[in-house]
C-alpha cells in the first residue's frame, strides 16, 4: 500500500531500486538494464544509482584507464 502523499509511481520506483540492490547481477548487466529502461521510458527519473558503486565497478574502471594517461587531481598515476 502506498505511503500517504506518495503516488503508485513512486512506490514502483522504490520497489525496483530495492530489487536491484538485492540482485546478484554483475554491474555490467545492471548498467545494460538501466540503459534499456532509459531508452524505453525517456521520461523515467533514476533517483539513486549509488548501489552500483562497488569494488567490482571500481576495479573495472581502473583496468580501463590508459597507462599513459595524465595524473589525476591527486597527482596519482595509474602506475602509482
Amino acid at each position: 500500500m502506498p505511503q500517504e502523499g506518495r503516488g503508485l509511481d513512486m512506490v514502483a520506483r522504490h520497489e525496483e531500486t530495492a530489487t536491484a540492490r538485492r540482485s546478484v547481477e554483475s554491474v555490467e548487466t545492471k548498467l545494460c538494464r538501466i540503459a534499456e529502461k532509459a531508452r524505453e521510458e525517456p521520461g523515467f527519473k533514476f533517483t539513486n544509482l549509488y548501489h552500483l558503486m562497488n569494488e567490482e565497478l571500481l576495479r573495472g574502471c581502473f583496468k580501463g584507464l590508459r597507462s599513459d594517461a595524465a595524473a589525476g587531481i591527486d597527482k596519482m598515476t595509474k602506475e602509482m
